[in-house]
């Protein structure tokens, strides 16, 4: 993947030189992380940017509680989170990945194949929420992988009320994605919303 050129790390107050830091843990440790080359992760990004296409879906959120649900943060970014974590996948820039603290993020530097990596997912709304307005979402059809907490979603739902939410499922990884899944902004006959 191609290296960034600026910082994109929101490093606590107090934090001196975390990007060099960082970069230190990343090349220490990368012979613990095993990755594909970067033409299969570029593979890959081209096969959901076409299922993207097909929905009419602008960026999409994927969201990971744990080990258990990591599948499309594994596939996309190499990153196994051990609580929460997030992906913002754009349909025409590179991803950004979320480690759940800041605590956890160098690791997540370290074994993400992605260069922009932060911290907040699952407890800072406002950082995915800044990430979407940085790619200029706040209009888009964003597309949920997998599902996300109920206080994310509305926090999506307020904090950019001009943008249409769309759920993909939960498979990012070549088979064709549905057309409706769990998240919808639209009831259907019988739903308590």
């Amino acid at each position: 993947m191609a290296r960034a050129t600026r910082s994109m790390i929101p490093h606590p107050p107090g934090v001196k030189d975390g990007d060099s830091g960082w970069a230190r843990i990343r090349e220490q440790n990368a012979r613990y992380w095993p990755r594909f080359s970067d033409s299969e992760y570029q593979r890959r990004y081209r096969e959901i940017r076409k299922l993207m296409a097909a929905q009419g879906i602008d960026c999409l959120i994927m969201m990971s509680s744990g080990y258990l649900s990591s599948a499309n943060l594994i596939y996309v970014a190499n990153y196994i989170d051990i609580l929460h974590g997030v992906v913002v996948f754009p349909f025409e820039e590179e991803p950004t990945v979320f480690a759940l603290a800041y605590s956890f993020a160098a690791q997540a530097a370290a074994q993400s194949v992605v260069e922009d990596v932060r911290w907040g997912a699952a407890i800072n709304h406002g950082a995915i929420v800044d990430r979407l307005r940085e790619g200029g979402f706040e209009r888009a059809t964003i597309g949920i992988c997998d599902s996300l907490p109920h206080d994310m979603w509305l926090y999506l739902r307020e904090a950019l009320p001009g943008e249409a939410h769309r759920s993909t499922g939960s498979n990012v990884r070549g088979a064709p994605l549905p057309e409706r899944g769990g998240a919808r902004m639209v009831s259907e006959g019988g739903e308590i919303l």
